[in-house]
């Protein structure tokens, strides 16, 4: 069970595979060519890499894409198929504010580098599903909510010291000499120079563990094989939700208690008392000023779910520009009629080479729907992989 993997890890989007050393992590950083970044420069990018591994039959793919966004490109992800033995690792982050992009790439190595070196554990736990008990699941869940917790409150503690470094303090020093001069008392807001979502998702043998704080989105495909009252089979698809989105516009509860925090909202956005500008997001990473009295909060949810694989393709974790076009169900209902097709018509398993055509042409979709709506545009990140032990022929 689980996912099958090669031991290459992606920083960020790509399309040419132009590989240099970036830190201590073994990591791949790649870097584009002129001709991506004149595209970037016209307002377009798309985006793409793959890797893959036979394993069981089964393959991984690891897929990124900006799509046409006027904006510049703050979308990171990164993927270690082998964090540790057997246990497979992808995240996301979404950069905002003016250095959005410096802390979803900062915020995906931190988090790669504290997940190993706080849940070296997790090679540990055993695989198969028999081997687990309701007590066995809870104390896995509980365990990783402790570490994962943790990991997320050491990256904001990090950012935190920096913005009060670099930041806070000379900014308060100068307006303290400012009030003393004019003998009065001057309001100041801190700036707002960054931060970002981070989605966080391990498959560990026969389970599937996501962490997040803000609205980058997990979703689990399941496929199900009914019957009908005549004989014949039907093939049901479904989208499960393996993360909640933190912010204003869904989420009833987090709004409330970024209320109940001090927070006010003003649309889609919270504002927060001496702190300047506002957010569509109640959790993230950064964003400095506005985390006092945990307005907007780092501690992530966790959750805790096992694999089905002969029900479970693909997991697809993305940022908010792909959920703002398309809900959970049509993401998963077109990337596995694609790739289900793909099978039906060639009778043979799929390659990494038909994993990217399909994931390729669904970006281009895409930025066909970001074209027609406007409003929303948006970069874009979405890391895609496939699931051990799914039998892709049975549904010919």
């Amino acid at each position: 069970m689980g996912c099958s993997a090669s031991k290459t890890s992606v920083v960020q989007p790509t399309v040419e595979i132009v590989r240099t050393k970036s830190g201590s992590l073994g990591t791949n950083k790649i870097e584009r060519k002129k001709s991506e970044v004149a595209a970037d420069n016209a307002g377009t990018s798309e985006t793409l890499y793959t890797t893959s591994k036979r394993r069981n039959g089964s393959i991984c793919l690891y897929n990124a894409a900006t799509a046409d966004s006027n904006t510049k490109d703050q979308d990171r992800f990164i993927t270690i198929p082998e964090l540790f033995p057997n246990v497979f690792f992808t995240g996301v982050f979404d950069g905002h504010g003016q250095n959005g992009a410096v802390f979803a790439e900062r915020a995906g190595t931190e988090c790669a580098r504290l997940l190993r070196q706080k849940m070296a554990w997790l090679q540990e736990v055993p695989h198969l599903p028999e081997q687990h008990t309701a007590q066995t699941i809870d104390a896995l869940k509980t365990r990783a909510t402790v570490d994962l917790t943790t990991i997320f409150a050491d990256v904001q503690q990090t950012f935190t010291l920096e913005y009060k470094k670099e930041i806070q303090i000379p900014l308060e020093k100068e307006h303290a000499k400012l009030e003393k001069s004019e003998g009065i008392a001057l309001p100041m807001a801190l700036p707002m120079v960054g931060g970002t979502t981070a989605t966080l998702v391990l498959v560990v043998g026969a389970f599937v563990i996501t962490s997040w704080v803000g609205d980058s989105r997990a979703v689990l495909c399941r496929v199900i094989e009914s019957t009908n009252d005549e004989g014949g089979g039907n093939t049901v698809v479904t989208a499960v939700d393996l993360t909640i989105d933190h912010n204003v516009e869904s989420n009833v509860e987090e709004k409330n208690r970024a209320i109940a925090a001090g927070g006010a909202i003003a649309g889609r956005h919270v504002a927060v008392d001496g702190a300047d500008g506002m957010l569509q997001v109640l959790r993230s990473l950064g964003d400095v000023p506005h985390h006092a009295n945990n307005i907007v909060s780092c501690v992530p949810e966790v959750h805790l779910t096992q694999l089905v694989p002969e029900e479970n393709p693909f997991i697809v974790a993305a940022s908010d520009g792909i959920w703002h076009h398309r809900t959970s169900l049509e993401v998963v209902e077109n990337i596995f009629n694609a790739l289900n097709k793909k099978v039906v018509e060639s009778g043979e398993l799929l390659d990494s080479d038909d994993l990217v055509r399909i994931c390729q042409g669904y970006e281009y979709d895409l930025n066909g729907w970001v074209k027609a709506n406007a409003k929303n545009k948006d970069d874009i990140v979405m890391s895609t992989f496939t699931v051990n032990g799914f039998d892709w022929r049975k549904r010919k």
